[in-house]
């Protein structure tokens, strides 16, 4: 008799499965298969738009799941504005009218008041968060995030507000740089905005996800920016990034050479926070060059 795969209880097993693209497909060892051990990584999941169907070719069951799932992603909470998106009115870049908190995280991490300026990161009275832009090329807001800062704030780390269509914005520490001017042709992936912010003043050009999530176009835009070597930088602190590490490495293989930063590369203690932007700029350069020639 046949069994119903329940593809929600698939994701403890394999966590990239809710984060897959549309027309994506994941091969996996099937759990608790009922024809017996999967050895073979015989069971196929496959997004189709809002539904995921599943197949094991050990047992022949199969499985589907319908509609959108509300997970919050490691890059924090998504508000989607259609139309035009406009930085919050009472965004300041005064030192004077920011709190204590907001200037210290960002001092913290090497965002002197210059380099606030130069990348409109500014201070919101009525969110009560450090406002980080995303910007294109073109100086257009495709985003915005909202960053937890004062003592007492509950709410998630990261608020990113976001227009519609524009599914996973992407920062770049320096948009409108001929990326194969600079250091060959590498670029740099990280997960947080001050961590590209950090690796470009390190003398590469970096982009942030906004998370640990990468979508196929950022792949597509890999490409025709003509990068030839890829390093992955993210906090390499848990299984889940690991995964996200290794789905990633197999998409951007594809169009480019790709490194993978891991935390035994650095210079830290077994615990500690491995993202670029707890580096000095000397430090992330060591790395990175030193990475490159494995």
């Amino acid at each position: 008799m046949s069994e119903y795969i329940k593809i929600k209880d698939l994701f403890e097993f394999n966590p990239d499965i809710k984060e897959m693209d549309d027309d994506e497909r994941i091969q996996m060892n099937h759990p608790n298969c009922p024809a017996g051990q999967d050895t073979k990584q015989r069971l196929f999941i496959t997004k189709k738009g809002a539904k995921w169907l599943a197949y094991c070719h050990n047992c022949t069951n199969h499985g589907g799941m319908t509609g959108e799932q509300a997970y919050i992603r490691r890059g924090g909470q998504s508000l989607q504005i259609e139309g035009e998106l406009h930085l919050p009115p009472d965004l300041t870049f005064e030192i004077t009218e920011q709190p204590v908190e907001h200037v210290a995280w960002l001092h913290q991490y090497g965002i002197k008041p210059s380099v606030q300026s130069y990348y409109d990161i500014g201070w919101s009275e009525a969110w009560g968060r450090t406002i980080l832009p995303v910007f294109d090329a073109e100086h257009k807001l495709l985003a915005y995030q909202r960053r937890r800062v004062l003592r007492g704030d509950q709410g998630p780390k990261y608020l990113t507000t976001r227009l519609e269509h524009i599914k996973n914005p992407v920062f770049r520490s320096s948009p409108k740089r001929n990326p194969t001017h600079r250091n060959g042709g590498v670029l740099v992936l990280t997960e947080d905005i001050l961590s590209s912010i950090r690796v470009d003043q390190g003398g590469f050009d970096a982009w942030s996800l906004l998370g640990t999530y990468m979508t196929n176009n950022v792949v597509d835009e890999i490409a025709q920016a003509g990068y030839e070597k890829v390093v992955i930088w993210l906090d390499d602190d848990n299984l889940a990034v690991r995964r996200s590490q290794k789905v990633m490495r197999r998409k951007i293989k594809q169009v480019a050479d790709v490194y993978v930063m891991r935390h035994g590369d650095l210079n830290a203690r077994y615990g500690d926070k491995t993202d670029p932007k707890v580096f000095t700029p000397d430090e992330i350069h060591t790395a990175i060059t030193r990475k490159l020639a494995q």
